[in-house]
């Protein structure tokens, strides 16, 4: 359990290769990595899931993204810009009294990546 604004956070461990889908609102990060700490070491997370770009799923990738500087960034594209571009309004980080910082997802020197969708 970490924030109550936090939508769910999944920690998925296949044979201690791990990913953390979404992120939270933030204001948890500590207690996000104390979760993920006892049940793997979170210098193991390899990547960082976004499913989409909602403030309760994508404030806390900043914090995140210092605690676990390892870990791939993955955002489908059509999210990516609203994340790239600090939308307040798009991201429903108003609604949390919340503002997100501009976040870049890219390939270098983070490997971020984008997924595009579709055919």
């Amino acid at each position: 359990m970490t924030s109550p604004e936090d939508a769910a956070a999944y920690l998925i461990n296949i044979n201690g290769h791990g990913a953390l889908v979404d992120a939270g609102c933030g204001r948890s990060t500590g207690l996000l990595i104390k979760n993920i700490s006892a049940v793997m070491d979170p210098d193991r997370v390899e990547y960082l899931l976004i499913t989409h770009c909602h403030f309760d799923h994508t404030g806390g990738i900043k914090g995140l993204k210092d605690k676990l500087p390892q870990a791939v960034v993955a955002a489908h594209e059509l999210d990516a810009s609203f994340l790239e571009q600090g939308d307040n309004t798009v991201t429903a980080a108003r609604w949390y009294g919340a503002s997100i910082e501009p976040f870049k997802l890219f390939l270098s020197p983070f490997r971020q990546c984008r997924f595009r969708g579709g055919p």
